[in-house]
């Protein structure tokens, strides 16, 4: 794909930027840039600190995977999903980091047919069924993966990483957020004169912040599926702590949040993560046996009619298309607050994120 390519896309957001002065400084501090979707996710908290997390990790926090593999990731996500945004904010920033056109296309060519059969060409398909998840990624791609020589600690930072990124997809893809302003600087005939300055002054600024991620207690929600990140602390406080600030947040009721959660994973086919949904509804008082009937039909008339609206849609986050999604999207978020949408995107991404990651605690 070159940057000719054309991908189908909305040219109007669902959700339009609003500047807060607030999460700029906060954004800025952590991160050392503002990307432009924190404009249009800005409105709830736990989604920007899910943002905050999933880029200060690819910026500072990286082990066991290199920099080259972090943008075959960038890349592999935005292919696969046909995200105009991230594949435009993965050129950039590898633009700003010094490669050429030449190399960007040399790198994406790569991505399906590397030079040499191991573990890259390996961990490249793994990338790309993760994207789809159709079929369903098993223990035995991650066998075969670090059978061919990719460390166990490797694998599970790529497949966070991922499954991090598609997380961001999630929201990107379904509100259309147009790509960033700075894409089209970059393209420009005059950027690869004043690269050098622009790429030296954005490493220097990015140089200078540190996001620090403690180790935290995985207790609370999909701690199982948390729990082979034990070994990446940074990785894991990032999910449990959105995680929990996504359950305890009010905007929607928690009933809701894991009826999303359990259509998402069906539609999966990740029965750790509908096994999940079933415990915190039962905990809300809402049966096995009743939940059982809403996955079958996606409709129930013991719940309400935003409930019915919201695991219909929530369904076609799993594997969608973006003119589809996107269209489904605005009619969905007709009457609903920023808010509302936003936590009906993310909550739904949780329950991505949660059916790729459970690969890592899969048992043959």
């Amino acid at each position: 794909m070159s940057e000719s390519v054309v991908m189908p896309w909305s040219s109007e957001c669902v959700l339009l930027a609003e500047r807060r002065p607030h999460l700029v400084q906060e954004v800025k501090q952590k991160l050392g840039m503002v990307p432009q979707v924190f404009y249009h996710v800005g409105s709830l908290p736990w989604v920007v600190g899910g943002f905050i997390g999933v880029f200060a990790y690819g910026t500072q926090h990286l082990k066991y995977i290199s920099r080259e593999f972090k943008d075959i990731i960038h890349l592999v996500n935005a292919h696969e999903t046909s995200c105009r945004y991230c594949y435009g904010m993965a050129r950039m920033m590898m633009k700003l980091n010094g490669l050429s056109d030449d190399k960007i296309a040399k790198l994406e060519q790569n991505m399906y047919m590397f030079e040499r059969d191991g573990w890259e060409k390996r961990a490249t398909a793994l990338l790309r069924n993760l994207s789809r998840m159709n079929p369903r990624v098993g223990i035995e791609d991650v066998r075969e993966l670090e059978a061919a020589g990719m460390s166990r600690e490797a694998v599970k930072e790529m497949v966070f990483y991922s499954s991090m990124n598609l997380f961001v997809k999630r929201f990107t893809i379904p509100l259309a957020i147009q790509p960033d302003n700075m894409e089209g600087m970059v393209s420009s005939p005059i950027f690869k004169f004043v690269r050098p300055f622009i790429g030296y002054m954005a490493n220097k600024t990015m140089r200078k912040v540190r996001t620090s991620f403690q180790a935290i207690s995985n207790k609370g929600p999909f701690a199982a599926i948390l729990e082979p990140l034990n070994d990446l602390p940074e990785a894991q406080h990032i999910l449990r702590s959105m995680i929990d600030d996504a359950w305890d947040s009010t905007v929607l009721p928690r009933r809701t949040k894991a009826l999303i959660l359990a259509v998402v994973g069906r539609t999966l086919e990740c029965r750790f993560t509908v096994d999940e949904a079933a415990r915190l509804l039962e905990n809300e008082g809402y049966p096995r046996d009743k939940l059982d009937k809403v996955l079958t039909y996606l409709h129930s008339d013991d719940l309400d009619p935003f409930d019915n609206k919201v695991i219909n849609f929530a369904r076609g986050t799993a594997r969608m298309q973006p003119e589809q999604i996107q269209k489904q999207c605005r009619e969905f978020s007709a009457g609903l607050s920023s808010e509302e949408l936003l936590e009906v995107l993310g909550v739904a991404a949780i329950a991505n994120l949660m059916a790729r990651l459970s690969v890592l605690m899969e048992k043959s």
